[in-house]
């Protein structure tokens, strides 16, 4: 988990080539070969409000070392798993910089999303 190497959060090729972006292909039905993501910025504000977005740290770190390595990691390696785990959000943040860098300004806001609502309370007490 440690050696685990992220994509270039300001890599071009995520803002400004086609592709498939989340802003453009997420409704219904998941669009494929959208649009480039900067392009589908432009075509929305300020008509519509416009949003960046991230996962939020944990949902992307069991998404990278699955959901049983982060619950055994966190008993049983839990200074390694910190360290992981803020990697993953170091590069969410830079992934909301180069979101807002590439839009040049044309955001109302940013979203973080995941599965974090559960009926009986948090997953992982705050205490703990």
């Amino acid at each position: 988990m440690l050696a685990f190497e992220f994509e270039y959060p300001w890599d071009e090729r995520r803002y400004f080539k086609p592709g498939d972006n989340q802003l453009a292909g997420v409704s219904e039905v998941i669009a494929r070969d959208s649009p480039a993501w900067t392009e589908t910025v432009k075509s929305l504000y300020p008509d519509f409000p416009v949003y960046g977005s991230v996962c939020e740290t944990m949902e992307e770190g069991w998404g990278i070392i699955g959901t049983e390595n982060l619950l055994l990691w966190s008993a049983m390696n839990p200074d390694e798993l910190g360290i992981f785990l803020k990697r993953v959000s170091d590069f969410n943040l830079e992934l909301m910089k180069a979101q807002y860098a590439a839009a040049d300004g044309l955001f109302d806001g940013f979203v973080i999303f995941g599965d974090v609502a559960y009926v009986n309370g948090m997953l992982f007490s705050p205490e703990t």
